[in-house]
This record gives structure tokens, C-alpha cells and sequence, in this order.
């Protein structure tokens, strides 16, 4: 009993952890704040009082599993607003915490039980459908709910010892918050709000319009996977992308191992020095490394969005833009475009490396005109 115990509340501590980390590293720490991490950090803290509770003796049955369906009703939610699914995961919350809670007071045990298994069956072909989605970023949180998910219906039918899945059941929280925690993951959260005002009031522009992300502690690697995941974002709601890359800084083979080429709602922009003449019209489009080209190709692209749907420009990376021309130049250029991107369904994320920059009123400043910021 008293192993038990230990490992109940050890289990209980690990999961307010895993909520309030959640919580501080995407509020406090990286100015990610979206409504998806919102959920799911609330989430794993009612998950844990609810542990807490099933400490004491003889506790109320009806209240212990109101925090455990609460939990379940905000990470499916979160899960909803991802999905662009939000109404429909709703009704089918409604639906059976209304079944959970009429077999509690009826004293219908097989109702309870099936309510909960099909709330977690359910949730778990959510995040199936998640993976569909964005690929590989979501393996670790679909491991990890699966995991979670067969250590709860193995507790519903006391089909193992309490230790044993108390034990698995923190492992398999950490490896969701890992997940969660990976940085190719944080912008599927990040760009969630939009949805929730496309359902909840009338709609305005999907993101910030200036977003700068701050890189130093990620590889190359994960960067590159990071902007193919923004494009992968895109299409999957049929959305454009322009990707302006800066002296090559992506070559044309990484670019088709990204499969970023020879698709027309991506187009790719290669800047380059010393060249005899620009390329433009043609996928990848190539000009000249002059500021004035730049300019006109953002506001081109802004002009050209006919439809007035949103669309992203991606620069990887601007620190090299500022070492070439100075942070002076760079800043007016900026300053001007902000204006037109405030006026227009256009996002433009621009990927920066705060230590190249000995000036440290380079980055102050740069974050200070950024709407968001993302820290990889």
C-alpha cells in the first residue's frame, strides 16, 4: 500500500510538472502562445489533481473522474483546433460526458467504462489523423498517448497492478511533452489561434504579420526541417509559401529533398551575389542581392495576392542580409515593409542568429518590431 502510494503520488507530481512546463517554456520562454498549449498544459494539471485526489480514502467517485474528463475534454479540444475539426471533437465530447456521467449516477458501471474507452480510442485516431498531417513531428506524442491510453484501459479493468501502470503512465507523459517540446512541433501550436477565431468570430489575418525566429540552440538540420514543416502547414490548407533564400544558404538539392520544388503554391526565391542578370518568372525565381530588388519582390508578392488569402514569406536567414548591406539599411527596408504586411493577408517569418551580432541593439531592436517571436 504504501509503495503504492509513493508511486501515486510521484505519478501526480510528474504530470503537474508536465502542465505547468508547458505552460512556462510556451508563455514565458519562447512567446509561443497558442491556444493548443493553453489546453493541453491546463490538461495535464487537472490530469494530476485528479491523481491527487485517488490518495485520500474513499473518495468521491463522481467528482475524481470529473477532473479526469475535464482533462480529456481540453486535450481534445486542443486536438480539435489542429484538426480545424473544433465543432464537430465538441459535440462528441458533449456527447459522451453526458454517457460517462448518466452511468456514474445510475450506478451503470459498463457505461462509464465504455464512455472512457471510446473517449480514448477516439482521441488516439485524433492524433493518427494528426500524423497524417504533419508527418513524423508527431510520432512521439502519438507513442506516448497510445502508451497512455492502453495503461488506462488496462486500470479500468484492473488488469495490472496500480504500481506498475502508475509507473509506465509518467513515462508516457514525458515522452507527450517531449513531443510537444520539439521544436519542428511548435509551430503546428503556434498557428492554431486563427482557427479558433475562424469558429468563434469573424475572421482577420491567420498570424502575426512579422514573426522572427531567434535559432542558435537547434542544427541546421532541424532549421530545415522546421520550414518544410511551415510548408506542409500551408498546403494542407492550400495556402501559399514563398521561401527567399540568401546566398544559397539552401541549395537546389536540399531544396529537393525537401520537396519544396515544383509546387505551385510554393515558390522559392534565391538571392545570389554577382550574378549577370535575374531569373524572374521561373520556380526557383533568382535576383540579384540588392535591397531594392528585395523590396520590390515582398511587395510584389504582396500585391499579387489576389484572393486576399493568407500567405507566408519566409527569409532563411536575415542576419546574413544584415552582415552584407548593415543594420541600418536592413531596418528601413523592414520598417517599409511592415507597413504594407499590416495592410495585407501576408506573413512574413524571417529566421535570425542573435550571436553573429556583436551590436546588441540589433537584436533588441529587431524583437521589438516583431509581433511574435519563436526560439529554436
Amino acid at each position: 500500500m504504501l509503495i503504492r502510494n509513493v508511486l501515486l503520488f510521484a505519478d501526480g507530481v510528474i504530470t503537474l510538472l508536465c502542465g505547468f512546463l508547458l505552460f512556462y517554456i510556451f508563455f514565458f520562454r519562447t512567446n509561443c502562445k497558442g491556444y493548443f498549449h493553453l489546453l493541453w498544459s491546463l490538461g495535464f494539471i487537472f490530469y494530476g489533481l485528479e491523481i491527487f485526489l485517488r490518495l485520500f480514502p474513499h473518495p468521491n467517485l463522481l467528482f475524481v473522474a470529473s477532473f479526469f474528463v475535464f482533462a480529456l475534454i481540453l486535450w481534445f479540444s486542443g486536438l480539435g483546433l489542429i484538426l480545424g475539426m473544433l465543432k464537430k471533437f465538441l459535440i462528441i465530447v458533449s456527447l459522451l460526458t453526458a454517457l460517462l456521467h448518466t452511468g456514474i449516477l445510475l450506478n451503470l458501471v459498463f457505461l462509464s467504462y465504455v464512455s472512457v474507452i471510446v473517449f480514448l480510442i477516439l482521441f488516439t485516431f485524433g492524433i493518427f489523423l494528426l500524423k497524417t498531417k504533419y508527418g513524423g513531428v508527431v510520432y512521439p506524442i502519438l507513442f506516448g498517448w497510445i502508451m497512455l491510453t492502453a495503461l488506462n484501459i488496462l486500470f479500468i479493468f484492473r488488469s495490472l497492478p496500480e504500481p506498475y501502470i502508475d509507473t509506465l503512465a509518467s513515462v508516457a507523459k514525458i515522452i507527450i511533452v517531449f513531443g510537444i517540446l520539439n521544436s519542428n512541433f511548435q509551430y503546428i501550436g503556434t498557428s492554431i489561434s486563427p482557427i479558433l477565431k475562424r469558429v468563434t468570430c469573424k475572421p482577420r489575418t491567420l498570424r502575426a504579420n512579422f514573426t522572427l525566429v531567434k535559432c542558435g540552440r537547434v542544427s541546421r538540420l532541424k532549421e530545415l526541417n522546421w520550414i518544410k514543416q511551415i510548408v506542409l502547414n500551408n498546403l494542407a490548407n492550400n495556402l501559399k509559401t514563398t521561401l527567399i533564400t540568401i546566398y544559397d544558404s539552401i541549395s537546389t538539392l536540399e531544396l529537393e529533398e525537401l520537396e519544396l520544388l515544383n509546387n505551385k503554391n510554393v515558390n522559392v526565391v534565391r538571392v545570389l551575389r554577382e550574378i549577370k542578370r535575374e531569373n524572374i518568372g521561373t520556380n526557383p525565381t533568382i535576383i540579384k542581392d540588392d535591397l531594392t530588388s528585395l523590396g520590390l519582390l515582398i511587395s510584389n508578392i504582396i500585391r499579387q495576392n489576389e484572393k486576399e488569402e493568407p500567405q507566408t514569406i519566409i527569409v532563411y536567414p536575415l542576419s546574413w542580409l544584415i552582415l552584407t548591406h548593415g543594420w541600418r539599411n536592413i531596418y528601413l527596408l523592414l520598417s517599409t515593409k511592415i507597413s504594407e504586411l499590416k495592410e495585407s493577408q501576408t506573413h512574413l517569418l524571417a529566421f535570425y542568429y542573435p550571436k553573429v551580432h556583436n551590436d546588441k541593439t540589433i537584436s533588441y531592436t529587431l524583437e521589438k518590431m516583431a509581433e511574435q517571436i519563436i526560439s529554436l
